[in-house]
């Protein structure tokens, strides 16, 4: 197997859990960042796969973070999966509260971009590719979801530029991977919200019953095949 360690943050559930599933099952070296783990994945921890908790809307913890995640990576190709993301405060601008604004803007925009620039600048990597986990909110305005679509589009244009910097070396790619609507405790929360809070929440109850929601393991596949290759 190749010298390469594979970085995911939101292993707990959704996406991450099934990226973490199927990476994990072909003995890839993983470092994990993930507010909680689940009992089998600290029964998994071990020369392979590294875990560090980390509340990604704290700047204190996620510095602290950063810091292992140095000392932890090794020479070689590093893979940075940026999939935890936070769907919360859903609602309209004027009632948002201070510390939500805080908490999405952290998870969601700050957090991966203190990451993403402490892999870069490590001298010891050979590449860095970062798979960016996007979303149709980062492109189209989504009434209920001012801070989801806000911080979303931000990161997308964020590694839009470190692809443009990169361009001529090489030594940093950037890929962005829209992984569709799935079946994961944040369309939970999407479901949870009133029509007041979020006026498409019948369209959004109706991809569940009507079973149009993508298996996560399915779509970790499809980002596994298309941009790990295991």
């Amino acid at each position: 197997m190749r010298e390469r360690t594979i970085v995911i943050t939101g292993v707990s559930s959704g996406l991450g859990k099934a990226l973490f599933d199927e990476l994990h099952s072909v003995g890839e070296r993983l470092i994990c960042i993930s507010r909680r783990f689940l009992e089998e994945q600290k029964a998994g921890a071990g020369e392979n796969v590294s875990l560090l908790a980390c509340d990604l809307s704290k700047s204190g913890e996620v510095e602290r973070t950063i810091e292992k995640l140095r000392k932890l990576v090794r020479t070689g190709e590093v893979i940075f999966i940026d999939n935890a993301a936070i769907i919360q405060p859903i609602g309209s601008v004027g009632a948002l509260q201070s510390g939500q604004v805080n908490a999405a803007a952290e998870t969601n925009f700050i957090s991966p971009i203190r990451i993403t620039n402490a892999l870069a600048a490590l001298i010891g990597i050979r590449t860095l590719t970062v798979i960016h986990v996007s979303t149709g909110a980062a492109r189209h305005p989504i009434v209920g979801w001012p801070l989801y679509c806000a911080t979303k589009a931000g990161l997308r244009m964020f590694y839009a530029v470190v692809a443009a910097q990169e361009k001529s070396s090489g030594r940093i790619r950037v890929h962005e991977f829209d992984p569709g609507i799935m079946d994961t405790p944040m369309q939970a929360v999407i479901r949870e919200a009133s029509p007041n809070e979020f006026p498409r929440s019948e369209e959004f109850k109706n991809y569940k019953k009507d079973h149009e929601l993508s298996d996560p393991h399915t779509v970790a596949k499809r980002l596994i095949r298309e941009y790990i290759q295991v």
